[in-house]
């Protein structure tokens, strides 16, 4: 079954991650894979009660949003 995509809010990093742990805690976040950048340029990686296709699906589902705000940052509406 597809869900909808829920997109967290960008400007509250804090926030976002504390409404993820309130999903985590009442059992609603059921899998998670993410990616962080530290102040030093390190980079974070995880997931978590993910299998092989979940995995690749929770990553996937990153891309698109990334292609979809590059589509909206750049779409030019054409002249008439």
């Amino acid at each position: 079954m597809m869900g909808k995509v829920i997109r967290l809010d960008a400007n509250r990093m804090v926030g976002a991650l504390e409404d993820m742990l309130e999903k985590a805690e009442s059992g609603e976040l059921t899998s998670i894979a993410f990616a962080g950048k530290l102040k030093n340029e390190d980079i974070i990686t995880g997931h978590l009660n993910c299998n092989f296709g979940e995995h690749h699906r929770l990553s996937s589902e990153i891309q698109l949003d990334v292609i979809d705000r590059m589509i909206k940052a750049n779409y030019v509406t054409p002249e008439r």
